[in-house]
């Protein structure tokens, strides 16, 4: 089972964490492949705690937009070095390539 949440950032913020309660309505619907049996009526309820997803007093917001602004300006000069760096080097790049096939 997969169970996923829109805004998962916003789980377990408080002083408490959250609880995920999971209510089996039809036990037959869980069966297995290798007995046949379903799940025993005990265990039609299963209560779990949701873990935080950020540490406690971080801003998750707040710590997604940086994120971004960094990976945009990051990115930004990388490609601008790449794009200096092949200019400079096209010719001695060459030379060196062909050196090496030479050998």
């Amino acid at each position: 089972m997969k169970v996923e949440f829109q805004n998962p950032l916003a789980l377990s913020r408080g002083i408490q964490p959250d609880h995920f309660l999971l209510t089996v309505k039809d036990p037959k619907m869980f069966v297995s492949n290798e007995t046949g049996e379903s799940i025993p009526l005990e265990n039609l309820q299963l209560l779990s705690n949701i873990p935080r997803m950020v540490p406690r007093g971080v801003n998750a917001t707040a710590m997604l937009e940086q994120a971004e602004k960094s990976i945009g300006g990051s990115m930004n000069s990388i490609i601008a070095l790449q794009l200096v760096g092949q200019k400079f080097l096209k010719g001695n790049m060459d030379d060196f390539l062909s050196l090496f096939f030479a050998m």
